[in-house]
């Protein structure tokens, strides 16, 4: 598996245990299987600098395939990624959900 950090133009690399606040999170399993994280950053651990304390956010996904969530003092990162946001390329878990026929929308 590789990952690549997601750098966004508005913050850049987003780094760090309390660099993200989740104030709510919603779910909604219809035919577009959507995310809504909504809260906010820690501006002193992203890369680009403001004048704020807190910058808040809305994340919005659609055609949820997976996900996975846990509490943060027992997340293990294994994978040791770049950042709190990366882009998974040759993912195993699609590849097994792909191999299994799990489901018709990978």
């Amino acid at each position: 598996m590789e990952y690549q950090a997601i750098k966004k133009k508005e913050v850049g690399i987003i780094n760090g245990r309390d660099a993200i606040f989740l104030d709510d999170f919603r779910q909604k399993f219809n035919s577009e299987c959507i995310c809504v994280f909504k809260g906010k950053f820690n501006s002193k651990l992203i890369e680009i600098n403001f004048e704020k304390e807190y910058i808040p956010y809305i994340f919005y996904f659609s055609h949820i395939i997976y996900y996975q969530c846990c509490e943060l003092d027992t997340y293990i990162n294994e994978a040791k990624m770049d950042s709190s946001f990366d882009l998974v390329h040759n993912s195993y878990l699609i590849e097994e959900l792909k191999n299994g026929r799990k489901s018709s929308k990978i």
